[in-house]
């Protein structure tokens, strides 16, 4: 069974509220939904479930964090992987986090430290799963976290060089 947590909205603005003087947090964006399955769940259908809603990754739910992304699909599919295997055998046992309060400086760090494309993302207080963010993300909301013109002057002295 495939859950989905929250419907994403991707055209959500970072405004001006959403930052402090440590910068944008993750909580502020338009985190991508969980979608999560249930340990077991075959190849099959945890590719149909992320096909269908458009997601990059699922969460693999039992004893352990777990997710899959498409690179583990894509790698399953290159092994020659049985659609019915369990995506377990697949999926990142040692799944790296970040709270809503982590910045987005702090979380593109921790997943170029990790050499991972996406992050998952947990409330600080209850430790419960509440999205997901990948790399395109934080440079969508990095861009939209600077003014125009400051954006534009930036590009601008890095295309001059």
């Amino acid at each position: 069974m495939v859950t989905l947590c929250r419907e994403w909205d991707p055209l959500r603005v970072v405004n001006d509220s959403s930052t402090s003087r440590r910068g944008v947090e993750l909580g502020a964006l338009p985190l991508r939904p969980v979608l999560s399955v249930p340990s077991g769940t075959t190849l099959a259908e945890a590719s149909e479930g992320m096909f269908e809603r458009g997601t990059t990754c699922v969460i693999v739910t039992g004893q352990e964090l777990k997710i899959v992304t498409e690179h583990d699909l894509a790698e399953a599919w290159r092994t020659h992987a049985s659609p019915f295997d369990a995506v377990d055998q697949f999926a990142t046992d040692q799944t790296v986090w970040a709270t809503t309060t982590s910045t987005l400086p702090q979380a593109a760090t921790k997943m170029l430290r990790h050499s991972i494309h996406h992050l998952v993302v947990v409330d600080e207080g209850t430790m419960e799963v509440v999205g997901t963010v990948s790399m395109v993300d934080l440079f969508e909301a990095f861009l939209k976290s600077y003014e125009p013109v400051a954006l534009y002057a930036t590009f601008a002295s890095v295309l001059a060089r």
